[in-house]
Order: C-alpha cells, then structure tokens, then sequence
C-alpha cells in the first residue's frame, strides 16, 4: 500500500506542476496578445499564426485584426438623396441603382443621336456631278463632285426641299453642307 500511496502522490504532484505549468503558459499568452493588440493595425495583418499563443488567445486575435480591418459602420447621414440612392444596394439589378440609370440615358442618347443623324443614302458619284450647295444664311454654291466621290445624304428637311450631305473635300476632309436638290433660279 505504501507504493500505492507514493504513486497517488507523485499523480498528485504531476497534476499540480501540470497545472501551474498550464496557467504559466495561459499568462504568458495573454501578455504576449496584449503586446500584439498594441502594435499598429498594418502589422497586425501580416501576422501568421504566433507559436507563443494558446488557441483561445490565438482565436481572440484573429478576431481582433478582422474587427480592425472592418470599416467603419456608416453614421447614415447623407447630404443628398444621390448619395443616399447611390449606397442602396438593388436586389433586382445587382448594381447600384444610380449606375443603372446612368447607363440607361447614355443608352438612350446614343439611341436618340443615332437614329437622327444616320444617313439614309450613301452613294458613290458614278460621274462628274455637280450639285448645288449652301448653308441657311449664305448664297448658294455650284460644287463639282469627281467621279468616285463617297457621298453621304442625310434625310430630308421637314420642308422636303433640302438635304444634309457630306462628302470628300482632297485636302480637307469631309464637309458637310446643305444640298438643294432642285435649286433656286438665281
């Protein structure tokens, strides 16, 4: 029995140094994480896993730099209702609703720009032509049109008796001028 007795002792005295040792390294811990939290936030983000730390401590810090990596919540103060919008998150376009509507005029002026200044007819002069030209002001103007020339007309006036053309000027590049189709008597 005395051995038995000396075997529970030592069991005994093994938990108790177990313990102390487990509360050592519990307070080492805590005092290395307390170094930890005080170093800037940078830093923080490029730890790995530190070997000095107990798992709850380790835990405690992980949490720690993803509080400090979070932004801040919003005060939700706004000083536009743009603003305001421009936060909203859209569930049924997955986008802002600002952008959506943004995106939907800029369609909607190309759409409205394209449509008015497509020509309707291209043509290429098949000879020597000359047509007669002038702008809303200025007297008219006899241009001969070489044979080849690209010439693009755009649709006719609301009065139907003129037209938009543009064509190729050598040296110039394309001009764009007001066609009358059967001209005045001048």
């Amino acid at each position: 029995m005395a051995d038995a007795a000396g075997v529970d002792g030592r069991i005994t005295a093994a938990q108790k140094d177990a313990r102390a040792s487990e509360a050592e390294v519990n307070a080492l811990s805590a005092q290395r994480l307390q170094a930890l939290k005080a170093l800037p936030p940078a830093r923080l983000m490029r730890l790995g896993r530190d070997p000095e730390l107990t798992d709850e401590d380790q835990k405690e810090l992980q949490n720690f730099v993803a509080n400090r990596a979070r932004p801040a919540a919003s005060s939700g103060k706004t000083h536009s209702s743009i603003g305001r919008l421009n936060r909203m998150k859209s569930k049924e376009f997955g986008a802002r609703p600002v952008m959506v509507v943004a995106i939907g005029f800029l369609a909607l002026v190309a759409l409205v720009i394209g449509t008015f200044r497509t020509p309707s007819e291209i043509e290429v002069a098949q000879g020597d032509l000359t047509i007669a030209i002038g702008d809303a002001t200025g007297p008219l103007e006899r241009v001969l049109l070489k044979t080849g020339t690209v010439v693009r007309l755009g649709p006719p006036s609301s009065d139907m008796r003129t037209r938009e053309i543009s064509y190729w000027v050598p040296m110039t590049g394309y001009r764009t001028a007001i066609y009358y189709p059967d001209p005045p008597a001048q």
